[in-house]
């Protein structure tokens, strides 16, 4: 399916804070587009789970329109989809996941159901929801 590349958003969800977006513009610009980007259906627009550095080059590239892959997924199966699927391509750097985490901790989950969640060490979670500690103890 092919929809209006304006009616795709970037997921609430997405912990990447760079987007390093050069090589992959170069391949798309030789190559096109080897694999649709996946949304859920969210009213009137879609929320992407799936390709945000290609769309960000799309849209450097003027591309009007974009080849999708719909799935329908819950608030919960998106967050973590999001994360692994980022994950996967390159690890996070630790402020990314510390803020993801903190994002999730705000939305009322404790450390160790994010860990629980997300298949990550509950102590590594709590290792990076406490850089927000220190920041706020050291005035940064």
């Amino acid at each position: 399916m092919d929809v209006a590349i304006d009616l795709i958003k970037p997921s609430p969800y997405q912990p990447r804070l760079f987007f390093d977006t050069d090589d992959l513009k170069g391949e798309i610009e030789r190559d096109g587009l080897l694999s649709a980007l996946v949304v859920r259906k969210r009213g009137e627009y879609y929320e992407l789970i799936d390709g945000e550095r290609r769309l960000r080059v799309l849209k450097e590239l003027g591309w009007n329109r974009v080849p999708l892959v719909e799935i329908e997924v819950d608030d919960r199966t998106a967050r973590r989809s999001v994360f692994k699927v980022n994950k996967i391509r390159e690890n996070y750097t630790v402020e990314e996941e510390a803020r993801y985490y903190k994002k999730l901790a705000d939305e009322g989950m404790a450390f160790f159901e994010i860990g629980k969640e997300l298949n990550v060490d509950d102590q590594w979670v709590l290792a990076h929801l406490n850089v927000f500690k220190l920041r706020a103890n050291s005035g940064l």
